[in-house]
This record gives structure tokens, C-alpha cells and sequence, in this order.
């Protein structure tokens, strides 16, 4: 058991060191765009409204892409989530307007993995467990 459980550890250790680069990904990246269009519609469902995003970290190593964000309404202008789901947490000083989401690309396409919105914790610390990314892609080093 010993034996198997050393296998897998330095197995694990060595796909971690062979992760390639993180990389962030312009405004003009394809792959972005490409994301953020996975995204929107959950947001805007989610705010019940059209949004568009100010990107804080976007990020890009070995088939993931890692983004922080934050929506605004369609026109530029914040979002008063007084007007939102979220007004009681608003109110409470317990609603963050940020938000992470995590894709991967499968067979050609990006498909979104899990995204979290409104949290005033880290949200998706389990996440390089759950999905195996890295922790560098999400900016989780030190």
C-alpha cells in the first residue's frame, strides 16, 4: 500500500512539474472571447440583465483558462445590485461583485467547468483538486 501510494504521489508531483506556462490572455486573445461568451449568459441570467465584463486576470496553461471578472450593465455603467437576487446580501456587506470562472477545452471546444459570483471568500480553492488544474493558473502561488 505504501508502495502504491509513493507511486502515485511522485506521479502526481511529476505532472505538476511538467504544466507548461501560464500565460495571460490579451483583450484580443480568441480563446477570451471565446469564454467570456460561455460565461455571459449565465451572468445575465443570473443579474437578469445584459452584461459585459471588466476582466481582472485572464489566463491560459495546458487546455484551461482561468478568469477573474467583474460585470457591469451593457451600456458600461456598474450594476446596482440593490435591483438583484443579491440586494439582501448587498445590504448585510456580505456580496463581493467579482467573480472566477474555469474552462477547459474538449474535443475543440471550450466548455465552462464551474464559475462563482457574489462570494467575499475564495470560492474556488478546491478547484486544482476538483479539476486538475494548477494552482499558478489560478493565481494561488506563494
Amino acid at each position: 500500500m505504501k508502495t502504491l501510494f509513493a507511486s502515485f504521489l511522485l506521479f502526481a508531483m511529476t505532472c505538476l512539474a511538467l504544466a507548461g506556462p501560464v500565460r495571460d490572455l490579451p483583450k484580443s486573445d480568441a480563446n477570451r472571447k471565446k469564454v467570456l461568451d460561455l460565461l455571459r449568459p449565465k451572468i445575465e441570467k443570473d443579474l437578469g440583465q445584459k452584461v459585459i465584463f471588466t476582466v481582472s486576470r485572464a489566463s491560459q496553461q495546458d487546455g484551461f483558462v482561468f478568469v477573474m471578472f467583474s460585470p457591469m450593465r451593457a451600456n458600461g455603467k456598474p450594476i446596482d445590485y440593490l435591483k438583484t437576487k443579491y440586494a439582501a446580501a448587498k445590504r448585510a456587506g456580505a456580496f463581493d461583485n467579482g467573480g472566477v470562472a474555469l474552462f477547459r477545452k474538449s474535443g475543440g471546444s471550450w466548455k465552462m467547468l464551474d464559475w462563482t459570483f457574489g462570494r467575499t471568500d475564495v470560492g474556488y480553492v478546491e478547484w486544482p483538486e476538483k479539476y486538475h488544474c494548477t494552482k499558478e493558473l489560478l493565481g494561488m502561488t506563494g
